[in-house]
């Protein structure tokens, strides 16, 4: 087996900070036992002399401008597993290892992706337009992989290889107790391998049978199961901005930080969505803003796009200062056949689709819809609205106009001749329409005509009053 390990030591600020664009100073606390210390800074902080494990109040004092977060545990662990269902796309075996890596079993997945290197540039680039910073570890074994992700180590894809970087490893570089660490490092023991050469029982007796097992799991002596991470059925995230923002382009940033997700939610799923909902939420209000698309779909510059259309003429009720975005209409993505020799050819749909789904974004969903027919030969109900572009059946009818009035209008007659603007002249008909005897029913005998100015008028008459009446106009 092969693993991957992508470690994010920044996690804990970037919970923060990954949907701004912002690079001052920041840092990160965590208080334990009434003392607050520096746990993470980026590095503006540090530039200014912020140090790991510093007082934040040491911190704000040495550099006024500082942003300082409050460590967000709960908000690491949501990060951690929005990650997890985001590479699920690389590879169905993926694994949380808290507080801030992932294991991913690849080897099956190499072949699939072009190979080693095509596969790990494919990772790299797609991790970095989450917004986070990663570190990269492979080896053979789980443990293995987050070490070397962890210490910057090169990627192990042979057991010799392995075991090489590994017998260099300096034992600072192991998950290990404080209190074993000095004890290993009393006896003279300052990397991997002088455990090794250690014996095994007197290693047992002075530490305990917990530190030969975790070298055990790191070498894969001993069985390591790691519990698989099962991503949810719906797309739920959310992202804090490090301060309010009300300029647009910073919020298509940070949304395009979930947009990236979201690709990799359904791309892993083998799925697609129509329908995505925003959420712009200020200190009072919450600004929904949902998009439809035509067909389903996953990309992510796509949808990014869409948003950018709607959220133009969006007004803003106050400064935003988190964003969140629900997917829950997840389908199957239909691929399409295409001919051996061919070229492949747009339908007619497909070609308009980006101009319905730009309309749809800009002017709201309701504004924008299709025509469908109906299989019923009264004209009022021969059609309702459908979703754009969306197909149906056509009926062979006699050519029909494309507005109707929204209610017949009377005509005048003349010598039983029907009238607009004089007397109209009859170019075709009669196309006699019988039906709807269960609601009361309709006789009617229809007519194409020409008024004197050149418009193409339907017009019908009555069977049962002899009245005519002016119903739509043809374009």
């Amino acid at each position: 087996m092969l693993w991957l390990s992508l470690y994010f030591p920044a996690l804990a600020l970037e919970v923060f900070t990954r949907g701004s664009t912002d690079t001052g100073p920041m840092a990160v606390y965590e208080t334990l036992a009434n003392r607050s210390r520096v746990i993470v800074r980026n590095r503006a902080a540090k530039q200014l002399g912020i140090e790991l494990g510093m007082s934040s109040a040491a911190a704000q004092a040495l550099a006024h401008e500082l942003k300082l977060f409050a460590r967000n545990q709960g908000a690491e662990d949501r990060t951690l597993s929005e990650i997890a269902a985001w590479a699920g796309q690389f590879t169905p075996t993926v694994s949380l290892l808290h507080p801030a890596a992932l294991l991913l079993e690849i080897e099956g997945s190499l072949t699939y992706f072009g190979g080693f290197q095509a596969f790990l540039q494919r990772v790299r680039s797609h991790a970095a337009k989450l917004g986070f910073h990663s570190r990269i570890g492979i080896a053979p074994t789980p443990l293995g992989s987050y070490l070397f992700a962890k210490n910057n180590q090169p990627p192990a894809l042979s057991a010799n290889q392995f075991r090489q970087l590994l017998s260099n490893l300096a034992l600072d570089a192991l998950d290990l107790p404080e209190a074993t660490l000095n004890g290993l490092k009393q006896l003279g023991l300052r990397r991997f391998h002088d455990c090794l050469d250690l014996p095994r029982a007197g290693l047992t007796r002075r530490f305990g049978q917990l530190l030969p097992d975790y070298l055990d799991r790191i070498l894969g002596v001993l069985p390591d199961p790691r519990p698989p991470f099962i991503a949810a059925a719906e797309f739920h995230a959310a992202l804090e901005l490090p301060s309010e923002v009300d300029d647009k382009e910073a919020l298509l940033f940070a949304a395009n930080r979930l947009l990236q997700q979201l690709a990799g939610f359904l791309s892993g799923r083998g799925g697609a969505t129509q329908t995505l909902l925003f959420w712009l939420k200020g200190a009072h209000e919450s600004l929904a803003l949902p998009l439809r698309l035509i067909n389903p779909n996953r990309n992510a510059e796509h949808f990014l796009r869409l948003l950018r259309e709607r959220l133009e003429h969006t007004e803003l009720p106050e400064p935003i200062r988190s964003i969140a975005l629900d997917v829950t209409d997840i389908q199957a993505l239909a691929f399409e056949s295409r001919t051996l020799f061919s070229e492949h050819q747009q339908s007619a749909a497909q070609a308009i689709e980006p101009l319905l789904e730009r309309l749809s974004a800009r002017l709201g969903s309701a504004a924008v819809h299709g025509l469908k027919t109906s299989a019923d030969h009264r004209p009022e109900f021969a059609h309702h609205d459908c979703a754009p572009a969306q197909a149906g059946a056509v009926q062979a009818l006699p050519p029909r106009p494309i507005w109707l009035l929204t209610k017949p209008q009377v005509l005048a007659t003349r010598n039983d001749q029907p009238c607009l603007d004089g007397v109209l002249q009859i170019l075709r008909g009669p196309e006699r329409i019988e039906s709807g005897w269960w609601d009361g029913g309709l006789a009617r005998d229809y007519y194409v005509a020409n008024n004197s100015h050149g418009a193409r008028l339907w017009i019908f008459r009555e069977r049962k009053s002899g009245a005519w009446y002016w119903h739509g106009l043809f374009a």
